[in-house]
């Protein structure tokens, strides 16, 4: 059988071997070699062992070896081709091989190498004519010339020059002398065999015979199975020839070399023995062959590699052709063969210049400016609307607005205006002093109140006939009204009539009984039964069934006499009255103090799933878990708990890596124009000079003095100045500045200086942080064309305007409009914008743990209670479900309180057990007479009276039954009344009427008309009031009475304030316009069918922000849309370059190579099959004596690697290793003294909180590599079921805080080796405090000592206190803080007296004993 540590050599180094033959035994097992390489005396298994490999009949351990020399060769190169000329490709070593061929002959006397066989032989080698000759051989017999064998000979042989024929029992033998010869071989064919027959041929003689029989009635024995080969003689410079008579026939007679056999004594034949010829070499000894011999040595042939081929191992190898072209380097002593590099991804292709792959980003609709590294789109007018044109200036496409029904733009105000009309509704007239239209208001229904200001109509005005308003109910009354020939009764709330009533003949109605009565008289019908007033029944005597019985009126029963019988083996009992006999078991004995019969039990079982453990005396099952595993540690079944990363952004995931790579926060960022305001003053003049300066904007004056303005967000730094005779024309605002026209003037003498349309000056003030747009004159300058005024607040409402007025007569103010530069806000925090979007990355916390339904959380584990099958418990100490065992009963039931199996008594005869007397009592067998049943405590017969007629009466003692009436159809008698009554019929002649009994008249509910109801406490028929029955539109008011509504308009609406109806002229604006009194025009905003209008520029816009392609973001500084260039397929865009890139996929011709980038070669290490590499020489070299570790080592090729290779770690068999095995000693001391009977105290040696040595292995050899003192509770289970119960136990103990850790030791170990199997050891305690009280108690003592004297890992030193020194113990230097953290039921200080105090009751104890 394979070991188990076989397995795991099999799955370690079965990846390095796999392609070779590993070394097996006959038996299977596997062969390996070891060696403790690091010196640390372990043998690590994963490390320092290694499957051996049969190589060339040898053994190969690949551990440690090393490349064997024996001379240079040129190192190959790893290569793609598989080209091998003259020889054939190995795939696995990839390389060229082929066999050796002849390259020359070598005369090994002289050492001279010829080129071909003849030559060298002809150098080599001497020849001469062999001289023939003859042995001279005799043959001389040892015994006379005729010798009889009597019984035969079974066996012939010959040793150096002795031949030899042993004869059966009682013959006798025979032998001859060689001379000149010699002989060996022997031909025996076992005793009472016979030799038949004899061959010669060539230096051999051939021995034949038969098996021999014994004759049942002779005794003699006779030949069977002839013709046996017994054996061949060889004979040294002899030849022999002949052969005897026949093969059946026994040979009984030798004279010389002739024998004669049974079948004919007279006939001899023979065989003859001469010498053999010869031949010699006149040379000198040397052999001879086809009449001539040689001297000298033979030429050898001379094996090599042909041209492109080296010699190693054996074996021919070269590079294979037909790849890549592959060198090496000499200056980086590598192979170098060149890379493929490919490109991936639509567009992109391979720069060798910068050894990447490159693509043109993409801008989709834009272009590459590669000095901005932006994609830009220049907005033009085709991305306009239809008769739109795109204005640069103003970042948007623009174009007149429209004014519908002859409307005229007003530019200051932003409207479309016409003039007004006003005219009045029809039915009203103008109010000159509200200017409204007023009318008087009306109503359809009701009358208008003027006080009210309602529409108002009386509820009492709409009541129906017969109805009457209440008005302090709110509601309309009237009487009840009831049928002719009936009446209201206000008492019933009923209409009622008298009601009829009739009797059957001949009775009278009684109306106060409410029946139809008459006479009567009562009548027995029974026979025999007379008439008894008193009682108002009739009777007559009752009868006893049967003969001989009489009525007992006590009993009320009829009673005759009974005489018992009682059947086999019961006797009568006339003091109980009742057949009796003692109780009988079988099985068992009758117990009379319970009642039963008991027996022994005869085996014990178990619950379902429970199995009995006699040495536990308990039914035992392991406990169970509907997941994870049982940890006998805690007691509980437990599993790892599925852990979850939080995002602060929301979600959970199952790693800290996936939500690192999943937590953050995209958003479309908003694009946010700061607010722009000018302060400064109004006032003319005429700039020659323009400085902007922070915040500041001031113009200098030609005339003298400046206008300074304040624009908030602006910090800029500028000087412009016109030359001498110029005058500012106007100014363009143009993105973050304006743009200065300046003319030249010309003198008017009336009018002084103007420019003179000559406009050649422009200059360029810029307004870092604010956008400027607008122009201070729209129109084409010319002469009289001067800014000669500036100011803000010049038209309210434009609080980023600066004014400026042209000197042109009649031109108005036009603004300059400072802007704030448009920018994007993130709304997740200060993170940067990109292509309108921003991302905020989230915190990860966690873990956070959760466990399945019905699982409890327990930092990251989750428990629940192990289970245990229905009827038992889990106990924690033996870690195992237990039940109480139920003996079992071969018949009965087990009682546990008394430890017996019991049953029922069961009495013959169906009779039923008396406890009280522990008697079986049974009725009399025979019974009394039909009809009666027997009464056991009177011994008699009893049976109930019977009547013919109704029944029995107790109390009277006689038969009794109610009297038939004497009544007339459809009377019943009434004993009570002692009169016949009937119930009369009723008749109500009104219709709808009915009987009603409760007031013995015909009734009828009251009909209340118009919908109303009849109220019984007023007596009255009511309809409630509501706004229901007010007419449509009206709401009834119950403060009023009345229903109310608002009064009507010929037009417009009623105005409570003037109880006037009130309508607005009607405007004469146009349709679209609205009238707007404080202008007093008809206004309307300008229409744009596509765009907004732009009040600032007075046009219709559609803004360039609107008019970027997709993923484009618009810049309003410059007018155009930009965005990032992007690259695809995880390409990075480079600004230096202008272009996408991205590292190509390499590919290098074998996975041997790796890419440089420093050579942009793939390179790889030479390949040595020989030696090491030189980078000397940039060859493979080696010592002459091949292996380095020593000539003793075999130089094998690796199997691995085509390698040669040798190791000084030798194979073998694992399984036959012998195993030096050490056992530490762990008896320590045990309960094992005497106990006084008579006191129950210990007469031995007392020890306190004494401890047990324990051990566990560690992993290694005998544990099949796995470690089993690893107290994971997870591992638990794996290490009761695979390393033993002895771990298992140390294992409990230590994750349970019981132990103290010793050490650890070698347990087995192989020699010359190291060791293979270590284990740890301890002392352990019964419980955590007896650890902690040992660990810190130890040092307070002597004779323990500072190191507690704990003993070695092979001989612990576990031993408990003596009661002495267990007293010296000082408790309060002891921490107990680890024990209380199980405890946790009380503080440290009661703890601590409570133990001192149990210390001193113990002595005191002690010391009465």
């Amino acid at each position: 059988m394979k070991k188990p540590f076989e397995i795991i050599f099999l799955v370690l180094l079965l990846a390095v071997f796999s392609p070779c033959l590993e070394t097996v035994y006959a038996d299977g097992s596997q062969k390996i070699c070891a060696k403790d390489l690091n010196g640390d005396g372990n043998v690590d298994f994963t490390s320092e062992v290694a499957n051996c490999v049969t190589v060339q009949g040898s053994d190969f351990c690949p551990l440690g070896a090393v490349n064997c020399g024996l001379g240079v060769m040129d190192p190959l190169c790893p290569t793609n081709g598989t080209g091998c000329p003259g020889g054939t490709y190995n795939p696995t070593l990839n390389r060229c091989e082929r066999p050796q061929i002849v390259t020359g002959y070598k005369c090994p006397t002289t050492g001279t190498t010829y080129g071909d066989q003849a030559s060298c032989q002809n150098a080599c080698m001497q020849t001469a004519s062999c001289q023939t000759g003859t042995y001279s051989v005799s043959v001389s017999p040892d015994q006379s010339s005729s010798y009889w064998f009597y019984n035969g000979a079974y066996r012939m042989f010959c040793s150096g020059n002795g031949l030899y024929l042993s004869a059966n029992p009682g013959g006798s033998s025979r032998s001859w002398t060689l001379s000149g010869a010699s002989c060996s071989g022997d031909a025996n064919g076992g005793e009472n065999a016979f030799i038949t027959y004899l061959q010669g041929s060539g230096n051999q003689l051939y021995v034949y015979g038969c098996d021999g029989i014994q004759d049942p009635e002779y005794g003699s024995w006779m030949p069977v199975n002839c013709g046996r080969l017994f054996g061949v003689l060889t004979f040294d410079h002899a030849v022999v020839s002949g052969s005897t008579r026949g093969t059946s026939c026994i040979l009984d007679d030798a004279s010389y070399l002739s024998f004669h056999d049974r079948c004919d004594w007279a006939t001899w034949t023979g065989i003859g023995i001469s010498g053999a010829s010869y031949q010699n070499c006149p040379l000198g000894n040397y052999p001879c062959s086809g009449g001539t011999c040689s001297t000298g040595s033979a030429c050898t042939a001379v094996n090599g590699c042909p041209v492109g081929y080296q010699l190693v191992s054996g074996i021919c190898i070269a590079q294979p052709q037909g790849g890549v072209a592959v060198t090496v380097d000499r200056s980086t002593h590598l192979c170098e063969a060149p890379v493929t590099n490919s490109c991936t991804g639509e567009g992109f292709s391979f720069d060798p210049t910068g050894d990447s792959c490159v693509k043109n980003p993409d801008c989709g609709e834009g272009m590459l400016e590669g000095g901005l590294d932006l994609c830009i789109f220049n907005i033009g007018s085709d991305r306009c609307p239809a008769g739109f044109e795109y204005n640069a200036a103003f970042a948007a496409c623009t174009r007149d607005a429209a004014c519908p029904g002859g409307g005229i733009l007003n530019r200051l105000r932003d409207v479309c205006e016409t003039a007004n009309v006003s005219s009045c509704p029809e039915g009203t007239a103008m109010d000159p002093g509200s200017g409204n239209c007023l009318a008087d208001p009306s109503c359809q229904v009701g009358n208008f109140d003027a006080d009210l200001g309602e529409c108002v109509l009386s509820a009492a005005s709409l009541a129906q006939a017969g109805y009457i308003f209440n008005p302090g109910l709110d509601r309309f009354e009237r009487p009840p009204s009831c049928p002719d020939g009936s009446s209201y009764s206000d008492a019933a709330d009923l209409c009622t009539a008298p009601a009829g009533h009739a009797c059957p003949s001949p009775g009278v109605y009684n109306a106060s009984s409410g029946k139809c009565e008459a006479t009567g008289v009562p009548v027995c019908s029974a026979a025999g039964m007379t008439y008894d007033d008193a009682a108002g029944a009739c009777y007559a005597p009752a009868a006893c069934p049967g003969a001989g019985a009489i009525l007992n009126g006590v009993t009320d029963l009829c009673e005759a006499a009974f005489t018992p019988a009682c059947a086999g083996g019961y006797s009568w009992n006339p003091a109980r009255l009742l057949c009796e006999m003692d109780p009988f078991c079988s099985p068992g004995t009758y117990n009379p103090t319970r009642d039963r019969c008991e027996s022994a039990p005869s085996g014990t079982s178990c619950p379902a799933s429970y199995a009995w453990n006699g040495s536990a005396g308990k039914c035992q099952a392991s406990p169970s878990c509907s997941a994870g595993a049982y940890n006998p540690v805690t007691d509980r079944c437990e599993q790892s708990a599925t852990a979850s990363y939080a995002c602060s952004l929301g979600g959970s995931y199952p790693s800290l890596a996936a939500c690192s790579s999943s937590c953050a926060q995209s958003a479309a960022c908003s694009t946010v124009t700061p607010n722009v305001t000018l302060s400064g003053p109004q006032a003319w003049c005429q700039p020659s000079r323009i400085v902007c300066s922070g915040g500041t904007l001031t113009f200098y004056c030609s005339q003298g003095g400046s206008l300074s303005y304040n624009v908030t967000g602006m910090n800029c730094s500028s000087d412009v100045s016109l030359p001498g005779g110029y005058y500012i024309s106007y100014l363009v605002g143009s993105g973050q500045g304006f743009t200065i026209y300046g003319c030249q003037n010309v003198y008017d003498p009336e009018f002084g200086y103007y420019p003179n349309g000559i406009c050649d000056f422009t200059g360029y003030v810029r307004t870092q942080g604010v956008n400027v747009t607008g122009s201070t004159y729209p129109g084409t300058p010319g002469y009289w064309n001067a800014l000669d005024a500036l100011g803000v607040n010049t038209f309210p409402g434009y609080p980023n305007a600066l004014w400026g007025h042209d000197s042109t007569i009649w031109t108005p103010w036009y603004p300059l409009y400072f802007n704030g530069i448009p920018y994007q806000v993130c709304p997740l925090g200060n993170y940067a914008c990109g292509g309108g979007y921003c991302s905020a990355p989230g915190a990860c916390s966690g873990p956070t743990y959760s466990c399945p339904v019905g699982w409890t959380l327990s930092g990251s584990t989750c428990y629940q209670a192990a289970g245990c099958p229905a009827g038992g418990s889990l106990n924690g100490i033996s870690e195992k479900c237990e039940a109480a065992g139920t003996p079992t009963c071969s018949s009965g039931t087990y009682d546990p309180a008394n430890g017996v199996c019991y049953q029922a008594v069961t009495c013959p005869n169906g009779a039923s057990l008396n406890g009280s007397v522990d008697k079986c009592h049974l009725a009399p067998s025979n019974s009394c007479q039909t009809g009666y049943t027997l009464d056991s405590g009177r011994s008699l017969c009893t049976a109930s009276p019977q009547c013919a007629a109704g029944a029995y009466h107790f109390s009277r003692d006689r038969c009794e039954q109610a009297p038939a009436t004497g009544c007339a159809a459809d009377y019943t008698w009434n004993v009570g009344r002692g009169l016949c009554e009937s119930n009369p019929t009723h008749d109500c002649p009104l219709y709808g009427f009915s009987y009603n009994p409760a007031i013995d008249l015909c009734s009828k509910e009251v009909l209340c008309p118009g919908g109303g109801y009849l109220s019984g406490e007023a007596d009255r028929c009511v309809v409630q009031m509501y706004s229901g029955m007010c007419p449509a539109g009206f709401v009834y008011n119950p403060s009023t009475d009345s229903c109310l509504r608002d009064p009507s308009c010929p037009a417009g609406v009623f105005d409570p304030a003037t109880r006037k109806c009130v309508a607005p002229p009607a405007d004469g604006c146009a349709s679209g316009y609205a009238y707007n009194s404080g202008t007093g025009m008809c206004q309307m905003p300008p229409v744009c069918e596509t765009g907004t209008y732009d009040g600032g520029i007075d046009k219709c816009a559609v803004p360039g922000s609107t008019l970027c392609p997709t993923q484009y973001t618009f810049n309003s500084l410059e007018s155009r849309c930009e965005r990032l260039p992007s690259c695809s397929d995880g390409a990075v865009y480079f600004a230096s370059m202008d272009l996408c890139m991205k590292d190509p996929v390499r590919q290098c011709p074998t996975s041997d190579y790796t890419y440089q980038a420093s050579s942009r070669q793939c390179v790889a290490p030479p390949v040595c099959y020989v030696g090491n590499f030189d980078p000397a020489t940039n060859t493979c070299a080696g010592s002459s004596t091949g292996c380095p570790l020593g000539s003793q080592y075999a130089c094998l090729p690796n199997p691995a690697t085509g390698i040669l290779q040798c190791s000084d770690n030798a194979c073998f068999n694992p399984s036959a290793m012998p195993t030096q095995t050490t056992g530490a000693d762990t008896s320590s001391y045990h309960n094992d003294g005497t106990v006084d009977p008579s006191t129950g105290n210990c007469q031995g040696a007392l020890y306190i909180f004494n401890g047990k040595g324990k051990e566990c292995r560690t992993a290694g050899i005998s544990t099949t590599f796995f470690n089993c003192c690893n107290t994971d509770p997870g591992s638990f289970l794996f290490i009761q079921n695979t390393c033993g119960s002895g771990d298992a136990e140390t294992v409990q103990a230590v994750g349970k805080g019981m132990c103290h850790y010793i050490g650890d030791y070698c347990q087995q170990k192989w020699p010359l080796i190291g060791c293979v199997q270590r284990a740890n050891t301890y002392c352990c305690f019964n419980s955590k405090l007896g650890r902690i009280i040992h660990e810190q108690g130890r040092a307070q003592l002597q004779q323990f000592g500072a190191s507690g004297d704990w003993g070695g890992s092979e001989n612990p030193n576990c031993r408990g206190f003596t009661p002495e020194e267990f007293q010296m113990l000082d408790f309060s230097r002891i921490d107990l803080s680890e024990y209380f953290g199980d405890i946790k039921t009380k503080a440290t200080s009661e703890v601590q007296q409570n133990m001192q105090r149990q210390v001193s009751d113990f002595y005191e104890k002690v010391e009465r004993k």
